[in-house]
């Protein structure tokens, strides 16, 4: 028998939970061994104090006041239904504001044509002449003519970029330049 299977039936024992044949079977143990016999005094006399103070703070303490679920249901349905609340605020001043922006004007934004519809076409009315527009500045008129120039040029070949991962060291990437990675 280890020693955590005889602390357990001694526990038992203490306890009143062994059965009469296990119990003198322990009996008839404890007698041949003295430490065993201390070890199971100390129990019976920890389980005697246990019960002893279980006893006395059960007639101090008295009845539990009932459960306040009715208060606690009551407090949480308030709380949901200021979420709630709070939530249909929000969302009628998105609606509102989303209203007021919309009526405040901003450019009319053109339905795209309906292929293959029979469409109405409208005689061209003439006007005078339009506007010119403002001239551009240095700066801007250097990056058209740049951009200009790219367009008109033949294309360049493309540099190829190689890649080295640092970690594994050997393994390389190669990719063109403005290729997807």
């Amino acid at each position: 028998m280890t020693k955590k299977q005889l602390e357990e039936l001694l526990i038992d024992r203490a306890l009143g939970g062994l059965d009469e044949h296990c119990a003198e079977l322990l009996d008839a143990y404890t007698r041949e061994k003295p430490a065993v016999s201390y070890q199971s005094s100390e129990l019976a006399e920890m389980v005697s104090l246990a019960r002893q103070a279980m006893n006395t703070n059960r007639a101090r303490i008295g009845t539990l006041p009932p459960f306040p679920g009715a208060r606690i249901r009551r407090e949480l349905r308030g709380r949901r239904v200021a979420r709630h609340a709070g939530a249909a605020a929000a969302l009628a001043a998105c609606l509102s504001l989303g209203i007021l922006i919309g009526r405040s004007g901003g450019p009319p934004s053109e339905q795209p044509p309906v292929p293959n519809a029979h469409a109405v076409t409208r005689p061209t009315v003439h006007t005078p002449a339009e506007p010119q527009a403002a001239p551009l500045s240095g700066l801007a008129r250097q990056m058209i003519e740049q951009r200009l120039a790219q367009a008109q040029s033949p294309p360049q070949p493309r540099r190829r970029i190689q890649w080295s991962d640092l970690v594994r060291g050997a393994s390389r990437i190669n990719a063109e330049e403005g290729d997807p990675l």
